[in-house]
């Protein structure tokens, strides 16, 4: 019994016509070039979106940082507005004959009481603040906290550098207990421009980023607020995304962020430390639309090439083995 005859791969390839064999390593290279040039399209694709994003974030920070001056200005004119108030006027006019009383504890507030506006009104122009009410010589009389937390015990007991830093027209940033807020002081004076008392009216930074976003994008925006040297994140817009305390160098390669740099010098205008963050992630779906889009293209083009480059093979063979026929 004979066995049966197998034939080398060089054998194979000798018996395969010309056309097939030139048809095959153009497809071979073809199939090359199309898993190259779908790498180089998919990391081009994904840093022209990063770079549009990255433009998108320097844009709407420009936004913010207008919008956040605005909100400081406002909350500034809103205290003197207060201190102003007949009903906190009068209530500290009658201090003046019998003075503000003898050291005594704090009297909390849950509530607006009468020395301030309805708590809609409170929401609509500060939102949720605390409010101090101090006598002439810095002691604290009354306060009043809209939030279910505590007066931070450094703003209870404001330190005179403190008051003084609140005291200017735009108010002072100041980190309590590990908080950043706002802060403004006004004093409260009689007709004689005798000083009765101060009001003082504190706000989280974070709420005050919260309320920016909310203008533009509500729910998904995500601002922070730098410390001076901007090193480190001490408030933003969303804490169970980005927490307070978290170093800047930790966002790079996580988040895309515009705004300070590290190291670039503590600027005077609070507005200049904030930054616009996005996650890093590049949406897949939409570059697998895109990338699909362009395979279809390419590979449209591919099969009509491959038909016309075989017929056109297929054409020459048929001529050589015709001219080699006559020979």
């Amino acid at each position: 019994m004979r066995g049966i005859r197998l034939f080398s791969p060089s054998v194979l390839w000798k018996r395969v016509p010309l056309a097939g064999k030139a048809l095959l390593v153009t497809l071979l290279a073809g199939s090359a070039v199309w898993m190259a040039a779908d790498q180089r399209a998919s990391r081009s694709l994904e840093s022209m979106i990063r770079h549009d994003r990255e433009t998108q974030l320097q844009i709407r920070l420009r936004t913010d940082r207008i919008r956040f001056d605005r909100r400081l200005r406002a909350f500034s004119q809103a205290a003197t507005v207060f201190a102003e108030r007949a009903a906190l006027q009068s209530l500290v006019g009658g201090w003046q004959g019998r003075g503000p009383g003898p050291p005594g504890p704090v009297v909390y507030h849950g509530v607006p009481p009468s020395w301030l506006p309805p708590r809609a009104v409170l929401s609509a122009l500060v939102g949720p603040v605390y409010a101090l009410l101090l006598t002439p010589d810095g002691r604290t009389r009354k306060a009043y906290q809209s939030r279910a937390r505590n007066l931070p015990p450094a703003l209870l007991h404001a330190s005179a550098d403190l008051l003084r830093g609140a005291s200017r027209e735009d108010g002072a940033i100041a980190v309590l207990d590990g908080t950043p807020f706002l802060i403004t002081a006004r004093p409260v004076t009689d007709p004689s421009g005798r000083v009765l008392a101060t009001l003082v009216l504190a706000l989280p930074v974070g709420v005050v980023l919260n309320r920016v976003v909310q203008e533009d994008s509500p729910g998904r925006g995500l601002l922070a607020f730098l410390s001076v040297d901007g090193t480190q994140v001490l408030a933003s817009s969303r804490p169970t995304v980005l927490a307070p305390g978290t170093a800047r160098s930790a966002l790079r390669g996580r988040f895309l962020v515009a705004g300070a740099v590290p190291g670039a010098g503590a600027s005077a205008e609070p507005a200049e430390r904030l930054i616009r963050v996005a996650r890093a992630d590049v949406p897949e779906a939409l570059i697998g639309r895109i990338l699909a889009q362009a395979r279809d293209q390419r590979l449209l083009m591919a099969l009509v090439f491959v038909l016309v480059f075989g017929l056109l093979l297929l054409w020459i063979t048929h001529r050589i083995r015709a001219l080699h026929l006559r020979i």
